[in-house]
């Protein structure tokens, strides 16, 4: 099994896959619209797109984006209630039992 990144991660990448989640997320985020006070764990989180938009819906939401590639997290952008992790979803580095949502894109 390759560990590569499977995305590229050039700028060209990056703005292809922003318009993907642009296009996809919304669905996603009023489907958990009702999570109102939750702790979220984002299974490669890319550029924080889809976590920046959850942590959007409430102020008690706090997500943890994880993501693998460095280069996607340096592009990432800041939020306030969503916090990125460099690592790998086959070895987690978290507690069992301490996120209340955990999802994958």
């Amino acid at each position: 099994m390759s560990r590569g990144y499977i995305h590229g991660t050039d700028l060209s990448e990056q703005h292809r896959l922003a318009e993907l989640n642009r296009l996809s997320n919304r669905p996603f985020i009023d489907f958990l619209r009702s999570a109102s006070e939750a702790r979220v764990l984002e299974v490669g989180s890319g550029l924080g797109i889809l976590a920046n938009g959850l942590a959007d819906v409430s102020a008690g939401i706090h997500v943890t984006g994880l993501e693998r590639s460095r280069a996607q997290l340096q592009a990432s952008v800041p939020h306030p209630r969503v916090c990125y992790v460099q690592g790998d979803a086959l070895a987690l580095p978290f507690a069992s039992g301490f996120w209340n949502i955990v999802y994958a894109c």
